[in-house]
């Protein structure tokens, strides 16, 4: 006990010595502070007008001696870029391009948007990124029409300023020039009823697939709905893979051996398929339905995959295990029974129906798509659900219980809205091509009223059928878009070229510069660069006539680019496509060089 007492003691006095040892040290400092304050007394306080003055002066200094690095313009390829870019270093070796996934003229149409007005562009560029696009100067394209990207790789030693470009990319354009298709990117067009041979060659002529049209054929028809065949290919629709090479479609069946030409009066079928996850794929059928015009089921099946289930993705497709327990349904069961019931003419309708014919493994050459003829956002391609589509314009409800999505519920509402469009023309329900703020007032009137489902009494409701005037159709177009930030652009090239524009699109701040041939072509690009904000260039070329062609190009490149100022977004189409010999589908070559400070 005496030591326990002892040690205690101890531990204490230690404590004590050390509070005394601090209070010392506190004492001293605080005698110190107390001596040089007599010795220096604090300065009055500064006023706020003079502090301010100080901070500026020392900013004004500061910036004498740390300048902030200007930063330029840059230029490089996204994901989907990389994945349609070309090697010149392949061309000279005569590499294929296999693995190629093309891209297309509306992903020109983005990055010329945005060299152009910059982050005020309403499209998004997705396969290229465009960094500080504000500090570009100028933007220039020449079109290369007469060549086809087989001329250009098969020449390839002939074109050595080719090198001046470091990205150069796969396109593929439709049978239309590429004005026609950059003034009317924005609509939903009927490019294969204007071109008579559509079709001609993504399909063999014995499958017998083309559009009828009779004289007294006007719009809105359901050949006016109908896709052209390169939507279906920017929307990957699938495709014969021995036409398309890029066409993901090996081992895919055709819905019918041959088909009859489609009219204004061939049944619609709405499907729609439900998929879930599976060991040997991401996307795999086991549920379809289809329903006709008089919104009748007729075929309607629950599917069991080949492979194992690894996710049945309930919340989506509201299939559960329980639920294809027994079934014996396979695949190709599917598509041998919708061989069967569908007609040579059928035409299919859908949201997204790409998705549904790839579960299907099925290639179908006439379609309807709802979320391409609808859109409430205003931008082409930035499409709207199903089920917002429905609520609005059919003033229904789909898809609201938790036992995931009902094909049959989503097929009706698919041929409802075919339905409405074609009763009210082909503006409706298209914010690209008018105003559906009317439309949004009138279903929120409905809402507070029972609301019939009946298709008719809707169109009645919202609109008197009716077309839309070119003055509306331009109002969402390229040039209109340039117009709206007071951007000058200038196009140039032959009389035949430039007719392609539409006149309507034209404003103030787009000239027209009509020259005979490509020297001159050439000679007024270089004047009407440093005025404009954008010029677009067509050069016509023919090599059959012209043995020199490619030279001349290959030194109008050189010539061009010489020309430029620094910070110039310069690109080139060689679209491939002969405005004297039109097919389906060609493909080009796309490249560009951002031309930095030297």
């Amino acid at each position: 006990m005496d030591d326990a007492r002892k040690e205690f003691m101890t531990w204490t006095n230690k404590k004590t010595q050390r509070f005394e040892s601090k209070k010392r040290k506190i004492e001293a400092l605080l005698n110190l502070y107390e001596n040089e304050e007599k010795k220096n007394p604090p300065a009055k306080k500064k006023s706020k007008d003079s502090l301010t003055e100080d901070y500026k002066f020392l900013k004004e200094q500061l910036k004498q001696y740390v300048k902030k690095p200007e930063v330029e313009p840059f230029f490089s390829l996204l994901n989907g870029g990389k994945k349609a870019q070309l090697s010149f270093r392949d061309f000279k070796l005569d590499k294929a391009s296999e693995n190629l996934e093309p891209l297309f003229i509306e992903d020109i149409y983005q990055l010329l948007l945005k060299s152009v007005i910059g982050h005020m562009s309403p499209y998004p560029l997705n396969w290229a990124k465009l960094d500080e696009p504000q500090k570009i100067e100028k933007t220039v394209l020449l079109v290369v029409e007469g060549f086809s990207k087989s001329d250009v790789i098969d020449n390839i030693s002939e074109l050595n300023q080719m090198t001046l470009f470091p990205h150069i990319v796969e396109i593929v354009s439709s049978n239309i020039p590429f004005a026609t298709e950059l003034s009317t990117l924005h609509l939903v067009t009927d490019f294969h009823i204007q071109a008579k041979d559509t079709y001609s060659s993504m399909f063999s002529k014995d499958q017998a697939v083309k559009i009828n049209l009779s004289q007294n054929c006007t719009p809105p028809s359901k050949l006016h709905l109908l896709l052209s065949p390169i939507q279906m290919v920017m929307e990957n629709y699938p495709f014969p893979d021995n036409v398309f090479q890029y066409a993901k479609s090996n081992g895919y069946v055709f819905t019918k051996k041959s088909y009859s030409p489609v009219n204004e009066n061939s049944p619609m079928f709405a499907v729609d398929c439900e998929m879930c996850r599976t060991s040997e794929n991401p996307s795999e059928l086991t549920r379809v339905a289809v329903v006709n015009e008089k919104l009748e089921t007729i075929y309607h099946t629950l599917v069991k995959p080949e492979a194992k289930i690894t996710d049945y993705m309930t919340k989506y497709s509201g299939i559960t295990k329980e639920m294809l327990a027994g079934v014996t349904i396979k695949l190709s069961d599917v598509q041998q029974m919708l061989q069967k019931l569908l007609p040579t003419d059928a035409i299919l309708v859908g949201q997204s129906l790409n998705c549904d014919l790839h579960a299907l493994k099925m290639i179908h050459p006439y379609v309807i798509d709802t979320s391409i003829i609808f859109n409430s956002t205003g931008i082409r391609g930035k499409k709207s659900s199903l089920k917002s589509l429905t609520q609005l314009f059919l003033n229904e409800v789909i898809q609201s219980g938790k036992n995931g999505h009902n094909p049959v519920e989503d097929s009706i509402a698919a041929m409802k809205l075919v339905q409405l469009k074609l009763q009210n023309g082909i503006g409706f329900g298209d914010a690209c091509l008018v105003d559906t703020s009317e439309v949004k007032e009138n279903a929120s009137e409905d809402n507070s009223s029972q609301a019939s489902s009946d298709v008719a009494n809707v169109a009645a409701k919202y609109s008197a059928p009716k077309t839309v005037p070119a003055s509306e159709k331009d109002n969402n177009g390229f040039f209109a878009k340039l117009a709206q930030f007071s951007k000058k652009a200038c196009v140039i090239g032959s009389e035949s070229s430039l007719n392609h524009y539409d006149s309507n699109m034209l404003n103030g701040n787009i000239q027209k510069v009509p020259k005979p041939n490509a020297e001159k072509v050439v000679k007024a690009t270089l004047k009407h660069i440093e005025d404009n904000n954008l010029v677009i260039s067509h050069l016509n070329f023919d090599l059959k006539s012209d043995q020199d062609s490619l030279a001349k190009f290959n030194d109008i490149l050189r010539e061009v680019y010489e020309a430029c100022v620094d910070r110039t977004m310069f690109m080139v189409l060689v679209s491939g496509v002969d405005e004297k010999n039109f097919t389906d589908i060609k493909s080009g070559l796309f490249m560009t060089v951002l031309k930095r400070i030297s």
